[in-house]
């Protein structure tokens, strides 16, 4: 299986963490024109802070069960989506989590 977004992905979340947005973007567009799964296009519109193109493609990962959906819970790039509970929490509970284990990722927000 190829993976030629996986550095473009590196590389896009790298430049819009660090407030370098134009670059981003324009990674962004050669990754949206590639095979990469939406789990990380979300991260890359969440670092970019554009929050509802982020929790859609996440939400479209969930779906389709595409993506590390397990990382949910503990992935540091998804600090921006912690931002936002309550979206947060709908997420997680469409994602399958146990009541249990989405409490225990709400309070490490």
């Amino acid at each position: 299986v190829s993976r030629e977004w996986d550095n473009l992905l590196g590389l896009a979340f790298t430049h819009a963490s660090a407030g370098n947005n134009s670059e981003a973007r324009a990674l962004l567009d050669e990754l949206l024109a590639t095979a990469a799964p939406p789990y990380h296009l979300g991260l890359v519109y969440g670092a970019l802070g554009e929050m509802d193109l982020a929790f859609e493609r996440m939400e479209s990962a969930v779906d389709s069960n595409q993506g590390a959906l397990a990382d949910l819970l503990v992935d540091p790039r998804l600090d921006s989506f912690r931002a936002e509970p309550i979206r947060w929490r709908t997420l997680l509970v469409q994602a399958g989590f146990s009541e249990e284990l989405i409490e225990q990722a709400m309070t490490r927000l």
